[in-house]
């Protein structure tokens, strides 16, 4: 949570820095782009989660969670096949941290090319790329814990629309 609240994605998509100002009307709501996030994250406009499964969610919250999840399946492969074909990032890496964004990033972009021109990739290479998929719940302070009328507005317009 701390690593997060102090990270330049946090504070960019605090000050509507993190992605251009383009927004679509869902649902009768103008709504930005989001970041799709799991439950240890707090729901911000720019990052939207799930609501929280406490036995009493509406069909319409359930099919929203079902459709939020199946997208998050999706990235989450992503990164497996990101983390499969380039393995140092499985571990900590043993480079300077000012380094370490950097080969991060190269890693990212050698992966697109690879996936771009339809490298050969093993699906053998997925094993132990699931081992850091931990979600866990983490607290963001009390100010976090308590979404904004409008992220819980931009999260119910995706509602309504997935709901359609």
């Amino acid at each position: 949570a701390r690593v997060f609240s102090n990270s330049s994605l946090y504070h960019k998509g605090q000050s509507n820095g993190l992605f251009p100002s383009v927004q679509e009307s869902i649902a009768g709501r103008n709504v930005p782009l989001v970041v799709l996030g799991d439950p240890a994250y707090p729901l911000l406009t720019w990052l939207i989660k799930a609501f929280p499964n406490n036995g009493q969610l509406s069909q319409q919250q359930k099919h929203f969670n079902y459709r939020l999840s199946r997208a998050r399946v999706v990235v989450e492969h992503c990164y497996g096949r990101l983390k499969g074909r380039w393995r140092c990032l499985l571990k900590r890496l043993d480079v300077d941290v000012n380094d370490a964004s950097k080969v991060v990033a190269a890693c990212c972009v050698l992966h697109n090319i690879c996936e771009i021109h339809r490298d050969a990739f093993d699906d053998e290479w997925l094993n132990g790329t699931d081992d850091l998929n931990l979600e866990t719940t983490v607290s963001f302070g009390s100010s976090s814990n308590q979404p904004t009328e409008s992220a819980v507005d931009i999260r119910n317009a995706f509602m309504v629309y997935f709901d359609q």
